[in-house]
């Protein structure tokens, strides 16, 4: 191969990481291990299988105080004690009335008493009697049997890291002996003439051999277990030779540095096209272009090679990237686990970008307030570690990420957003920002450690110079003070990822592998936080109430990228469902379906045509959406807008066409939130058609130039029973108790027809102010208040003013018009159209609504 051109395509990182997971998808088994013997060995490891209780923990009513076990109908008054009941020993007496029992905590209640009062309630009386002070309720202060943990009950799934607790629960449950996935071991070797041991002189051109005692420092790091297998000269037939040693030594997987590029004496990829199967030859990356990976049948037993690049720095890199995360799958991690985290930070210097391929920078994050930062919020920035040679190893040390820099001309800007890779945690690197909470208003902004670049000073408003929020609210001036305390402005729950894996174990199920995939130019590039894929997460994890996991990915608008990260987890991932988002409009770089297309077996366009229909309900617009959905092999997969909003509407209502048909085509079975039989057959929800079709008799337009936001006089009280002429009336039960009198609202006409439809789906017969009533108590109880107040809504819908007739409960109009006080709102009528927007496209809500109320 010397001076020819690589046969070998070039591909991407991500694709690159894909693969070699996918190919490492089986652990690496030990026999059982005894947790009596030797439980500090168990520390780090992963359960290899399920692991339930055999019993109910605790299998006894116990004491949770020390005092007395009673019958709760006896009452406060003076009581013969007839036995002590003392942790592990059991008199056999029996309480009857009358009677009670010194017990102590955690020892089990004698037969006959049904409630324990603590010592604390109780003091001596004459005759070596007690005198019970209080009464109690029966079940009082005892733990039932199987309260903590029920028999039968999952403790442990596999893929659990076994701490301190995870230990303590197998010894709870009485298991001693567990499977766990072991650890990889792995040989490392180097290839090269010019190479010697650090402890020997240097010779001529010879230099030391630096990368094996740093990847197995970098293995040991991982979690495996480091084999030294030398320095391998470039002789034909060394490295293969080599390998065999190591095969032999019990290695599982081979890291091998230098001998890849195209040089003569570049023996690797050739040895290993030979004996194995080579899955890639060279990466779009820098450094680290010529990484090699292959596989190799051992006895039955498949081997993972790994051939990195001589340079010390291209070789850690891609050891990071690639090795790292294959070590965490052989030990038993999920797919998703094994990703590095990624966080946003702002480059505190210019970077200079290559025009042939991304790099991967080496960098210091830390947490600080930078020039860049025009709000004063803080963030991550992102410190150069400077020259950048692979070579140079200095370019790693004290390195906490990998910042992604995107291929290109010029240079990319100080206070860029880009895409970081966290490397480490190490000791002084603070990954929860801030190290230090500084008070309201502070004067100091959190100073960094390192010098700035800029000559820009950071201008940051005091306590004292801020505009107050009286003066803020009356409209005396910019409110420049504490964000939190802005007027309008409540505490904010932090945004929280949704998790990767939930569900429980139900006869009959199977647990339901699904692949979530953003297409997005920037979110590929780091440059704006996704919010597609958490809301795909956060919705499946509350339709699905069986096992789930989720492998999340995120891929740029390129057609050919989104049909491998497609196929990667339709096929390698193993995935019975796949969820794309974004990509699905008329614009140039919308390519979402026609990469999906080129990679179905079969197409499913009844899902398709459902989905545009339930977004026509709320925007106009929707009818330019192009989402396809289809099968590949046993694996479904469906197209959705990139809007967490439309995300929201569609994927609660094809939930259950979904699942079943992810059963019909092998896929497995999954029961959703609500299924009451089949595993197949969930919650039975209306067709998009049914609803759509239902006739809307819709009271008599309101002009919105003259009525909008302004509350409309009526006539008495009257029957609000719209769309169900039969319903009885039904009254609301608000905070207060009361119910108002009839009062017009004004709401959009897609409001009014929705609530209608709603009507006509409810599973239990209802009235129209009994519908709102509950919508705002759920925006008020259970959603994010500033989220529904906050976000803009029905951005391309036409608006236009109807009049419905509600008799609200007296505290549900307080709370609307308190509601509309703090998010500046006009009047409670505005609230409630903001209410009613939240509630119509979110999917979840309305779900909720369909499940019949006992």
């Amino acid at each position: 191969m010397a001076g020819g051109k690589s046969t070998y395509p070039m591909i991407s990182v991500d694709d690159a990481l894909a693969t070699v997971l996918a190919e490492a998808d089986c652990g690496i088994f030990t026999p059982t291990a005894d947790l009596e013997h030797s439980p500090t060995d168990l520390l780090g490891k992963r359960a290899a299988a399920t692991v339930t209780a055999p019993a109910d923990v605790p299998r006894f009513p116990a004491s949770i105080m020390d005092g007395y076990a009673v019958v709760a109908a006896d009452g406060p008054g003076t009581y013969t004690v007839v036995s002590e009941e003392t942790a592990g020993k059991e008199s056999g007496v029996v309480v009857v009335p009358g009677t009670i029992a010194y017990i102590t905590t955690g020892a089990a209640v004698p037969a006959g008493a049904d409630a324990v009062v603590p010592v604390e309630q109780t003091e001596p009386a004459e005759g070596g009697k007690v005198r019970i002070l209080g009464s109690v309720t029966a079940g009082k202060w005892i733990r039932a049997p199987g309260s903590d943990i029920r028999a039968g009950e999952t403790v442990l799934h596999p893929g659990t890291v076994l701490g301190a607790a995870e230990i303590g629960l197998l010894a709870t449950v009485g298991v001693s002996d567990i499977a766990i996935f072991g650890s990889p071991v792995v040989g490392v070797m180097s290839t090269g003439n010019e190479l010697v041991s650090p402890s020997q002189p240097l010779q001529g051109s010879q230099i030391h051999d630096s990368n094996r005692s740093m990847l197995l420092a970098a293995v040991a790091e991982s979690g495996g277990q480091g084999v030294d297998l030398g320095i391998v000269p470039d002789e034909v037939g060394a490295f293969e030779a080599r390998l065999r040693e190591a095969w032999a030594k019990g290695v599982d997987v081979v890291v091998t540095s230098g001998g890849v590029s195209m040089g003569s004496l570049d023996l690797v990829k050739p040895t290993l096209a030979r004996i194995g199967t080579v899955h890639f030859g060279r990466l779009n990356m820098k450094p680290g272009k010529p990484t090699t990976y292959a596989t190799i049948e051992v006895d039955g037993v498949k081997k993972h090679v790994f051939g990195l690049p001589g340079n010390p720095v291209s070789s850690l890199v891609t050891f990071k990237l690639l090795v790292d995360p294959t070590l965490k799958r052989l030990a038993g991690a999920r797919s998703e686990e094994c990703h590095h985290r990624r966080v946003t930070a702002r480059l505190a210097q210019p970077i200079q970008l290559d025009p042939s391929r991304p790099e991967y920078h080496r960098v210091v994050l830390e947490w600080c307030t930078h020039p860049g930062d025009t709000k004063k919020h803080g963030g991550f920035v992102a410190h150069s570690t400077g020259m950048q040679r692979s070579s140079r190893l200095l370019s790693m040390r004290g390195a906490t990420a990998l910042a992604c820099i995107p291929q290109g001309d010029g240079v990319l800007a100080e206070h860029s957003a880009v895409s970081v890779l966290l490397l480490s945690q190490r000791e002084g690197f603070h990954l929860l920002p801030p190290p230090t909470i500084l008070p309201h208003g502070a004067s100091e902004a959190p100073r960094s450690r390192f010098p700035s670049t800029s000559t820009q000073t950071e201008q940051v408003p005091t306590l004292a110079s801020s505009t107050t929020a009286a003066g803020a609210a009356s409209g005396g001036g910019k409110y420049t003070g504490c964000m939190c305390c802005k007027p309008g402005n409540g505490p904010r729950a932090p945004a929280v990822e949704p998790p990767l894996q939930g569900g429980q174990q139900l006869p009959g199920s199977t647990e339901l592998h699904c692949g979530v995939i953003t297409i997005s130019d920037r979110a590929s590039r780091g440059e704006y936080a996704d919010a597609g894929g958490p809301e795909v997460c956060r919705v499946l994890g509350a339709l699905v109430q069986s096992r789930w996991v989720i492998t999340r990915r995120t891929v740029s608008d390129d057609q050919t990228a989104i049909a491998e990260a497609i196929t990667a987890l339709a096929d390698g991932g193993r995935c019975g469902l796949v969820v794309t988002t974004g990509g699905t409009g008329p614009a140039k770089r919308d390519v979402t379906p026609e990469a999906t297309r080129q990679v179905l077996d079969k197409e499913l366009p009844g899902i398709a045509e459902a989905m545009r229909a339930i977004s026509l309900r709320y925007v106009p617009t929707a009818i330019l959406s192009r989402q396809t959905a289809g099968i590949r092999g046993d694996c479904v997969i469906v197209n959705l807008p990139g809007s967490p909003g439309s995300i929201g509407q569609i994927l609660p209502e094809i939930a259950e066409p979904l699942a079943h048909c992810i059963h019909l085509v092998g896929g497995g079975t999954v029961v959703l939130v609500g299924d009451a039989g089949s595993p197949t057959s969930a919650l039975e929800i209306p067709t998009t058609s049914t609803a759509l079709a239902r006739p809307l008799a819709a009271p008599e337009a309101v002009t919105a130039s003259s009525q909008a936001d302004k509350p409309i006089e009526v006539p008495p009280p009257a029957d609000d029973n719209l769309g169900q002429p039969n319903a009885p009336d039904l009254q609301a039960t608000g905070p207060t108790g009361q119910s108002g009198a009839a009062m017009a609202f004004t709401v959009d006409r897609v409001n009014e027809e929705w609530m209608h439809t709603m009507l006509g789906r409810m599973p239990q017969p209802t009235t129209l102010t009994l519908l709102v009533e509950r919508i705002v108590a759920h925006a008020r109880e259970e959603a994010d208040e500033a989220f529904v107040f906050e976000k803009v809504r029905g951005c391309g819908r036409k608006k236009e003013k109807r009049a419905v007739e509600l008799s609200l409960e007296v505290g549900t109009v307080a709370y609307l018009r308190d509601a509309a006080a703090r998010y500046n709102l006009p009047d409670e009528q505005k609230a409630l159209r903001v209410v009613l927007d939240y509630a119509l496209e979110d999917g979840m809500l309305q779900r909720a609504l369909l499940i019949p109320r006992s």
